[in-house]
């Protein structure tokens, strides 16, 4: 017997046709209640993190619950360039995949699953939009948009320097890489940052990071984050942390198990009463 159905789509968002796959239930005799949408990390981590992905999507789409994955505009096979991508464009691109995946499956509430950037695309969609989202899970989420970047740069160990409006050459598309980012991408993801946005009251945030070293511990970064996310009236969240090679980062192809289960664990099945937990 399937576990799940698998649907592709090419949904007209606004920025340009979007690439979507959705991972459903083989088993639909009842109207789905809650809708899983992916929001992915940023530029090459997006390939390297496909296998664990789709791997817990499957999962999450066997226990009841639609997923979609979509490769927002400029990435994946959606239309556009990288370069001629902006944040602002990612946020709307993400907003239409919410109102596309209510309006198609006929729910009122998403989960927004983020990997290491797209934590913070998830954070800035519920920002703009607090009655679509009831939760957020976040895998490994980098806690600003200047992280982001000094991350990606020490790739290929180049310096880039971002320059402020109206200074220096304004039509440069430095490539870092082998992608190029735009000055209008860097100036607004540079200022991307968790902390400065609280979770909304009735949104339940499950935190999870993977290290490899002997003891489990989130991040420095992230007790900080979470301690500011912690100050907002009626905190509802939830962290843990499992052992694993960063698979969003390894030259091969690296799986996190313990990952998945704990994920799939905290989650539930979509008709069980969701639980509160303040860790």
């Amino acid at each position: 017997m399937k576990d799940c159905d698998l649907e592709t789509a090419f949904l007209e968002g606004p920025n340009g046709p979007l690439f979507c796959l959705t991972f459903l239930p083989a088993s639909r005799q009842k109207q789905c209640t809650q809708v899983i949408i992916h929001v992915p990390p940023f530029a090459e981590e997006m390939n390297k993190s496909r296998p664990m992905v789709s791997a817990q999507a499957k999962q999450m789409a066997s226990m009841g619950y639609p997923v979609v994955l979509f490769d927002l505009f400029g990435t994946g096979d959606s239309s556009g360039q990288f370069e001629q991508a902006s944040w602002e464009s990612w946020i709307r691109d993400l907003l239409f995949v919410c109102e596309w995946a209510q309006a198609n499956f006929s729910v009122d509430k998403l989960i927004l699953w983020g990997l290491r950037a797209g934590c913070l695309l998830a954070s800035a969609c519920v920002q703009r939009d607090t009655h679509k989202v009831s939760r957020l899970i976040f895998w490994q989420p980098v806690v600003s948009g200047e992280r982001v970047l000094t991350q990606f740069r020490r790739l290929d160990q180049l310096s880039l320097s971002v320059k402020p409006p109206g200074l220096g050459d304004s039509t440069a598309v430095p490539e870092i890489a082998g992608y190029r980012l735009n000055s209008e991408l860097i100036a607004e993801l540079s200022q991307a940052d968790l902390g400065s946005c609280p979770i909304p009251p009735g949104v339940h945030l499950d935190w999870l990071e993977v290290t490899a070293l002997e003891v489990l511990k989130l991040g420095h970064a992230s007790e900080q984050t979470l301690q500011t996310l912690r100050e907002a009236p009626h905190p509802d969240i939830c962290t843990g942390v499992v052992r694993g090679d960063p698979f969003w980062f390894t030259q091969e192809v690296s799986m996190v198990p313990a990952l998945l289960e704990e994920t799939l664990r905290l989650l539930g099945s979509p008709d069980r009463e969701e639980l509160s937990v303040d860790n």
